[in-house]
């Protein structure tokens, strides 16, 4: 199918920064560089797109196709375009910071590392059973609470529905 609106050709690099590549199964229509920055060509020069964060704290861009919008996960498009990302992993934020969507922040992990690394964050023994025991009776959300300890709703979530730490009690 071709799509005469955007001028950029597929088969040569994208022009919007150096290094650029385009995204896979959009070529000529859209690309992303190592600093997670998307450009899109549908108007035949590079326009920046503005990231939208998601409630669960994750960058994603709209890309549109036949007027239809298709939303992808800014992290996932940097490291499947630099990093070869394989079916049924996952992408770590190093710095555990979602929204820093640079290739040197991201790394594939399985699952299993995801999760181990999510629950080595700062989290103390006695933080847990201060968070079951105390914070969540008093019907504090999970986003106060993770304010609270530095870390993300989703792992409050876990911590409180006896997916993490299980051990504590």
């Amino acid at each position: 199918m071709r799509f005469p609106q955007f001028k950029q050709d597929p088969t040569q690099p994208p022009s919007c920064a150096p290094g650029a590549k385009w995204v896979k199964g959009f070529e000529g229509r859209y690309a992303v560089t190592k600093d997670g920055n998307i450009f899109s060509y549908a108007f035949g020069e590079a326009r920046k797109l503005n990231p939208r964060p998601k409630k669960n704290g994750y960058y994603v861009v709209t890309f549109y196709v036949e007027k239809k919008p298709i939303y992808r996960y800014v992290h996932r498009l940097v490291a499947e375009s630099f990093l070869g990302v394989v079916d049924g992993m996952q992408i770590d934020h190093i710095d555990m910071n979602r929204t820093n969507n640079q290739i040197n922040n991201l790394e594939i992990v399985t699952q299993r590392e995801n999760i181990r690394r999510q629950m080595m964050s700062n989290l103390t023994d006695v933080d847990i059973l201060s968070i079951r025991r105390t914070l969540l009776p008093m019907g504090r959300s999970y986003k106060e609470i993770a304010a609270i300890y530095g870390v993300h709703k989703s792992t409050i979530k876990s911590i409180a529905q006896g997916q993490s730490w299980k051990g504590i009690v």
